[in-house]
């Protein structure tokens, strides 16, 4: 009972998230979502950046896909879009003007430690509330 889930749950490495179990594999994200629902506040968020930073500007966040819509819809793909988690960007070494969105539903072991960074060490410069709960903040490294 314990061993049959637990060998198909280790065959789904490195993507545990996607594995439901074997009773319940074909109703996957049928019940269950996936993350969207941690994404209240995300629009809000990025058309803030799109309005304030520069040209040029890197805005680093959590939500790639999400991000290059929004960017797009808002007329900003000048704007670089990076990811906080990937191992090819780091918040602390970026340069030229900064926007970080932060998502408390997306703070993972990979983005920690660049998230502790960015909370002592850049300005919050923006706050999305849902129902008086912060969904969003958003960080500049070179405040204007």
């Amino acid at each position: 009972m314990v061993a049959v889930p637990a060998i198909t749950a280790y065959a789904s490495a490195p993507h545990y998230a996607l594995y439901s179990n074997v009773i319940g594999n074909r109703y996957t994200a049928h019940f269950f979502p996936h993350d969207e629902f941690y994404d209240d506040g995300l629009r809000e968020g990025i058309r803030f950046v799109c309005e304030s930073a520069p040209n040029g500007a890197t805005m680093a966040h959590e939500t790639p896909g999400v991000a290059g819509y929004y960017l797009t819809s808002f007329g900003r793909q000048d704007l670089k879009s990076e990811t906080i988690s990937s191992r090819e960007f780091d918040v602390r070494s970026a340069g030229g003007p900064v926007y970080v969105i932060v998502q408390r539903g997306r703070t993972y072991f990979e983005n920690r430690d660049e998230l502790e960074y960015v909370r002592a060490n850049f300005q919050r410069i923006h706050e999305v509330k849902i129902n008086g709960a912060t969904a969003v903040e958003v960080f500049v490294n070179q405040p204007q």
